[in-house]
């Protein structure tokens, strides 16, 4: 029987983008555990340790501080371990007896740096590092699998792209007795669009908020996220603007289900999550027109230029004010946001893993 190992240290404690994608991955890979013997890596202090176990995997505990713990801790713990590949998020043990597959969200930060403090770049360097280590590396979107190679790191033929799964929304949206959350915890009594995402340069929070300011329409914007590094976002901006911080899943499924428009400018991203699971949610959506969205998000939205602050605040006039567009660009989010599953990822890695 194959022993692979899988780096879920993140469910404890990651960036949120990062514990959706884990979380993804092992809640499929549980249908595999009577074929391969899996072992989770998990933070000690993860509380759902015994779920885990439940589910058939085995687990290796550790301390979970940096990308430093998957390149040095790793070897000194696993060292003896048998496996015959592993599966580790954005960085590789130096030393492990298998395949190692160097799953790499994005490196953003080499192509555009002016979105990151000193201190994140020289972090981020750890990943460079790990392309060295790796037998594989697996990446989220063709464009992503384009950076990777022009900057040499890897091979295109070395490099997989296996697509992040959205349909953890749909089941949460179908689960009733999750979904108890009112918007008047919020005190939001008005008609709002919606930004869900971390705030910071590269998330191009600043333009949009810009452009809330020259709408026609009465309506306010909900941002759903924490202020992040590199960050010149005004903190007060007007009395349009409703920031929440983090809130739980089922409030934020809420907050996609009420809202009249998704609106996400960003500059760059890896793979963009939030789009999809806006679609998922019904809600439709205005993207920039860079990056990886014409991949990801298909024909469904309505693509801006994120520099563009007159024409981001009119295409959001256009969608909330135009009820047969809004139908349109809803019904074809649903057949876009379908052809993700977290199932459909999973059999891509294992295949992989087979091959």
């Amino acid at each position: 029987m194959k022993k692979i190992l899988i780096d879920a240290k993140w469910l404890h404690k990651g960036p949120p983008s990062g514990r959706v994608v884990v979380f993804g991955q092992i809640n499929q890979l549980k249908k595999y555990v009577d074929r391969y013997e899996i072992t989770l890596l998990v933070d000690y202090r993860d509380s759902k340790i015994d779920t885990y176990k439940k589910w058939g995997f085995k687990t290796l505990k550790i301390l979970n501080f940096s990308l430093l713990t998957n390149i040095f801790i790793f070897p000194l713990l696993y060292f003896h371990k048998s496996f015959h590949s592993g599966l580790f998020q954005n960085a590789v043990p130096i030393y492990f007896s298998g395949k190692k597959y160097l799953f790499v969200h994005d490196i953003i930060f080499k192509s555009h740096p002016q979105f990151f403090t000193k201190t994140e770049r020289i972090f981020f360097k750890l990943i460079t590092v790990s392309f060295r280590f790796c037998d594989f590396v697996i990446t989220i979107s063709e464009n992503e699998k384009l950076r990777i190679a022009t900057y040499g790191y890897s091979e295109r033929s070395n490099i997989f792209v296996i697509h992040n799964g959205v349909d953890h929304f749909l089941q949460l949206r179908n689960d009733s007795k999750k979904n108890n959350f009112e918007l008047s915890n919020l005190k939001i009594e008005d008609d709002y669009v919606l930004y869900v995402g971390r705030i910071n340069d590269r998330k191009n929070v600043k333009n949009l908020l810009v452009a809330m300011s020259l709408i026609q329409t009465n309506i306010k914007l909900i941002i759903v996220g924490a202020s992040d590094w590199k960050n010149s976002v005004e903190a007060n901006i007007s009395d349009k603007i409703i920031h929440t911080g983090f809130v739980s899943e089922s409030t934020l499924q809420e907050l996609y289900k009420n809202a009249k428009a998704f609106v996400f400018v960003s500059y760059e991203e890896g793979f963009g999550l939030p789009p999809l699971e806006a679609m998922v949610n019904e809600v439709p959506v205005i993207v920039s027109n860079t990056s990886c969205f014409p991949e990801i998000c298909g024909n469904a939205p309505i693509y801006v230029d994120p520099d563009n602050t007159i024409e981001i605040a009119n295409e959001i006039d256009r969608v909330c004010n135009d009820l047969d567009l809004r139908r349109n660009m809803i019904s074809l989010g649903k057949e876009v946001a379908a052809k993700y599953t977290w199932s459909g990822h999973v059999q891509k890695l294992i295949s992989l893993i087979e091959k």
